[in-house]
């Protein structure tokens, strides 16, 4: 039995010697090197002392602590002990008490042939109503120093890291042990790089194992020639990847199969049908501890994605850093596909069919066995405090099985890209230009895919009267027991500087789809866009935008046409105002409709320490008003140390809503302030919040 508090406590399995061992070699080396000199290097605080209350009386109290203390020594010119303690404490009225404790030492060795990194932290996590949990991490990292035109930089990384309890039975043991080694070279344009990776992740109480080894090789050439008139670029990489699942059936006689996920994204997307997202390995990390994606404004679409690569999904876990299972009604859900990361199909999900499993401090999205690139899960958050945080995403099969019983797969994934890039600049008005990429993926077992896309492109700029690009290119995709999609583009782009206040451009093109040896459809895109600068303070913008698709079996087309017209000037040095104007025309089987939308917005700085704002916009059609909103803003810095936020907006879209903010900030010394803050909304329920914060912040940084 491990007794709490305790932090170099006694477990069993290779990974708890290799973090006894770290910590031995290094503490005793902290406490003799450090007397009597063994002052903090750094030394930080931060209080947080906050309260809020709604119209219902409704009340809600939080405290943050935590501190932290850094020391450093050199020990010799080519040795370096750090040492770094971490304390933090959290309470939340009506949820939650945690508290943290995290103490880390790194030994370093640096000279002209290698970098050593010896690195320990072991941490306890209490949260209220749950046992404690502990944290033990070591890491160990090589680096070549060397410098030599030949010679390569080499890594190589081991570590482990755990997770457990110390009740009777335990709830939580997980263990990741990893290993990690590259090798980079490059000269003259040409670059080698061979990276490897192998990792177990073991859970003792779920009765599950977890084995990958990764190979990934690449080969990348870049030269010119002909005094850079011509360029060529040439890369292939291959990645062999493959995955030991060993999972124990539950009660239920339900196996839960760990997914292989090549990437996870996130972003703030409130138009989730299109759009890409940006990377966050953070997700996909292995890390339960540590926030990958927070939660900054309430009522915004947070979208988190997973790439599955047309793996089957029955569950999404969405780790949390603290339990949320309170706060599960405040939470929507959306799921969405996608074949390509960029355009998404909503699938069904019922948000009443998530829940939060409190023990494992997570979400579990139900997915329904989707079978697609991409998934996506969409979620808003209603209530502006606490905000909640996310650390990891997992996606699961589910198998049925005997109670009890183990089941083991092997998936092996084969990964081969290619990409070629050729550039000829014939003369100084005339470039050309040709890119190919080769992407295959192969799954054993599991659905293979294929993609290819070219594109070839002409540009002939003789004077800025005339630009003009020309390109061509086709895409083509295969997926394993289903039809090949490709497509065909041809388009046209003109631009003209006619007056240094004047610039036109203009494009189309067109585009052929189809699935197998059918065109499907066919897509017209067209915009054309002028800018000017009518006087010195004065500018305008025009913007036309249309779009033709039509469906080839049927002759049916879904036409749109979009033009913006926006007029901006500087009226005064301190007032700025912007008029625009839009036309939104939809015309397809369905039936025609005419969205008209303007807008008027003023920006007014008297001083340097007021501001105001002013918007409106109104959307219509022939016939009936569909919504108004006008939104007045305010700030004021009343001295150096204060500041004041105002906003008020109304709108009418059937019924009339009003909602305002104040927000009110008091610096009341160099290491703290007073920050208060209300909303208030009037609908069919009118609703009020007040909070108000107080923050301590010491740093000797």
């Amino acid at each position: 039995m491990v007794q709490r508090g305790n932090f170099i406590a006694r477990t069993g399995g290779p990974g708890a010697y290799v973090s006894a061992l770290v910590f031995l070699c290094l503490f005793p080396a902290l406490l003799l090197i450090t007397a009597p000199a063994a002052m903090a290097d750094g030394l930080s605080y931060t209080g947080i002392y906050g309260y809020s209350e709604d119209m219902n009386g409704r009340f809600l109290q939080q405290t943050n602590h935590s501190a932290n203390l850094a020391m450093e020594q050199d020990l010799t010119w080519a040795m370096n002990l750090s040492e770094d303690l971490r304390y933090s404490q959290s309470y939340q009225e009506r949820g939650l008490y945690r508290e943290d404790i995290n103490p880390a030492a790194r030994l370093g060795v640096n000279n002209d042939l290698f970098a050593v990194s010896l690195a320990a932290s072991q941490s306890e996590n209490r949260v209220e109503g749950k046992d404690p949990v502990f944290s033990r991490s070591t890491q160990a990292d090589i680096n070549s120093t060397w410098k030599g035109r030949w010679l390569p930089s080499l890594h190589v990384g081991v570590g482990s890291d755990r997770d457990y309890t110390d009740s009777d039975p335990r709830t939580s043991d997980r263990q990741i042990d990893h290993i990690n080694t590259n090798a980079d070279w490059g000269m003259g344009g040409i670059g080698l790089y061979y990276d490897f990776l192998a990792k177990k992740d073991k859970d003792r109480v779920a009765g599950s194992e977890y084995d990958f080894v990764s190979h990934l090789a690449r080969f990348t050439a870049n030269r010119t020639f002909w005094r850079d008139r011509l360029s060529f670029g040439f890369s292939h990489s291959y990645n062999f990847s493959s995955s030991d699942n060993a999972n124990t059936a539950t009660s239920a006689g339900l196996v839960f199969q760990k997914l292989v996920l090549s990437q996870a994204l996130s972003g703030v997307d409130t138009t989730p049908l299109t759009g890409a997202l940006g990377n966050n390995p953070g997700l996909n990390d292995g890390n339960r501890n540590n926030a990958a994606l927070s939660v900054t404004v309430p009522g915004q679409g947070y979208n988190i994605v997973a790439r599955v690569d047309l793996q089957t999904v029955d569950y999404l876990y969405l780790y949390t850093t603290s339990d949320l299972s309170s706060l599960l009604s405040s939470f929507s859900w959306r799921l969405y596909t996608s074949p390509n990361g960029s355009n998404w199909t909503q699938v069904t999900l019922n948000s009443s069919s998530v829940t939060f499993n409190p023990q494992n401090l997570r979400f579990e999205v139900p997915a329904g066995g989707l079978s697609a690139v991409y998934v996506k899960v969409v979620l808003d958050y209603a209530l502006a405090s606490p905000l909640p945080a996310f650390t990891e995403i997992e996606a699961y099969d589910v198998t049925v099985a005997a109670a009890g019983s183990q089941l083991k797969n092997t998936t092996d994934i084969t990964t081969n890209q290619t990409s070629l890039s050729l550039g000829l600049r014939a003369s100084e008005n005339v470039k050309l230009s040709y890119s190919l990429s080769l992407y295959k993926k192969e799954y054993d077992p599991g659905r293979d895919s294929e993609n290819r896309s070219q594109t070839g492109s002409a540009n002939w700029h003789p004077n800025r009267y005339f630009d003009s690009t020309v390109t061509v290119g086709d895409s083509w995709r295969r997926e394993s027991g289903q039809l090949d999609n490709s497509s065909r583009i041809y388009g046209l782009q003109l631009g003209s500087s006619i007056l240094d206040t004047l610039d036109l451009n203009s494009s189309g093109s067109y585009t052929d789809n189809w699935r197998g040896e059918v065109k499907v459809s066919r897509n017209q895109h067209y915009t054309f866009d002028l800018t000017a600068q009518l006087y010195p303070d004065l500018r305008g913008l025009y913007s036309l935008t249309h779009d033709i698709t039509e469906t080839v079996a049927t002759g049916a087309e879904d036409k749109s046409l979009a033009q913006t017209l926006e007029f901006s000037s500087d009226l005064t040095p301190r007032l700025a105002s912007t008029v625009s104007g839009r036309y939104l025309e939809v015309d397809n089987p369905a039936g025609k409709t005419t969205t008209y939308v303007s807008g008027l917005s003023f920006a007014w700085h008297p001083g340097d320490l007021l501001s105001f704002t002013l918007q409106g916009t109104r959307t219509w059609h022939p016939g009936y008003i569909e919504s108004q909103v006008l939104s007045v803003g305010a700030n004021s810095k009343t001295s150096v140390n204060t500041q004041l936020d105002l906003t008020y907006i109304l709108t009418k879209k059937n019924t009339t809503s009003q909602s305002g903010t104040v927000s009110f900030r008091w610096n009341l010394t160099r290491w703290l302030y007073w920050q208060n803050s209300g909303v208030y909304q009037t609908t069919a329920v009118n609703r009020f919040m007040f909070n108000s914060r107080l923050t301590a912040n010491f740093s000797t940084y």
